[in-house]
């Protein structure tokens, strides 16, 4: 945070960099997890039925990695929002970060709580949020995990 926040002209920019890095490599790490996580047998058969590399990554790759695909935005939802109240704390005027930071050096515990509480709470609708997306655009997923409902 502190190289970001020397390298852009404000302080939101340095915090939007900062939030954009988190959010992109939970999202990248996870997907390259679910892609590899697709069983062999399915290129195999796609190569047998003479796939295209389109019908390949439209047929077999996105909807096998589509729910680790949709858990890396989840973990990059509570990531993001940490790191924007770490960036808020550190160099902002405002913000719920710095609302944090302030109580804590005003020694002002229930403002700390609240704070964190709706920090907490902001980051867990943000998670579920994206998890009732990725439930919408996967019910194939929950139907064949036997969780359709």
């Amino acid at each position: 945070m502190p190289i970001a926040i020397l390298l852009f002209p404000g302080v939101e920019l340095a915090v939007i960099f900062v939030m954009f890095l988190v959010a992109f490599f939970a999202t990248t790490m996870n997907t390259l997890v679910g892609v590899r996580s697709i069983p062999e047998d399915y290129f195999r058969v796609a190569a047998c039925f003479a796939a295209t590399d389109t019908d390949v990554l439209r047929d077999i790759v996105i909807p096998g990695a589509m729910p680790s695909i949709f858990t890396g935005p989840q973990i990059a939802m509570g990531a993001a929002w940490f790191s924007l109240a770490a960036g808020e704390m550190i160099a902002a005027q405002y913000g719920l970060g710095f609302m944090i930071w302030e109580a804590y050096k005003l020694i002002q515990y229930p403002t700390i709580v609240i704070g964190m509480a709706t920090l907490g709470l902001v980051g867990y609708m943000s998670s579920t949020l994206v998890r009732w997306v990725g439930k919408r655009l996967m019910v194939w997923h929950e139907q064949k995990l036997g969780m359709a409902g």
